[in-house]
């Protein structure tokens, strides 16, 4: 209508649902109080972001058998783009969406791939977990409490230690071996070592 204008902003839910590489058409059509319609032509307008948003990918990187984070390995997408975890094991990747192999590697363990799909804009978790090549030990020691020494022990986790010689004191005769300095928990030789340990004689 002559003299009149007005502005009218796409909705979000509308804005929402436009597409990359897509074409949409579209027209003004303006209704007057006695119901006579007027059509605007129609325009045509495609959409071709070529430099849209990244994709984002985060997880973790831990020992299958501990649980423990891994720190210092080397996260790379099609061996290429890299990202070293941290302290707590973590990693994060920026990349051009699509489908990538992506593989974790650190010394003394295997490497682990798969695949994953960077979508633009979107943010995506994927832990790893890799198994070392080699068996983890853990140190048990025995404090004899002034008692004759007793050999320390190289266990492999979550197996047992084996029975020591019985230390031996003059003047006291041995009561066996204890998880707490204060002597209130009596450890049993069945429970499978999962970290450094040392055993207090009574």
């Amino acid at each position: 209508m002559e003299g009149i204008t007005d502005t009218y902003l796409l909705p979000d839910a509308a804005i929402l649902h436009i597409e990359n590489s897509a074409t949409y058409s579209w027209k003004i059509q303006s209704i007057d109080k006695y119901g006579a319609t007027t059509e605007s032509p129609t325009w045509v307008f495609a959409t071709n972001n070529t430099n849209g948003l990244p994709g984002l990918i985060y997880g973790y990187i831990r020992d299958n058998v501990t649980g423990l984070p891994i720190s210092g390995a080397t996260v790379s997408i099609n061996s290429t783009n890299r990202a070293t975890t941290a302290a707590s094991g973590a990693y994060l990747f920026l990349n051009t969406p699509g489908s990538y192999s992506v593989k974790a590697t650190k010394s003394g363990y295997s490497d682990k791939s798969v695949t994953l799909t960077f979508t633009p804009g979107k943010v995506v978790a994927s832990d790893f977990s890799l198994a070392g090549t080699a068996p983890v030990y853990y140190n048990v020691s025995f404090n004899s409490n002034g008692g004759s020494a007793v050999t320390n022990q190289s266990v492999a986790y979550n197996e047992t230690a084996a029975v020591p010689t019985a230390p031996t004191k003059t003047g006291y005769s041995f009561a066996g071996w204890y998880s707490n300095s204060s002597l209130t928990s009596v450890f049993a030789f069945s429970t499978a070592i999962t970290t450094d340990t040392t055993l207090y004689a009574n």
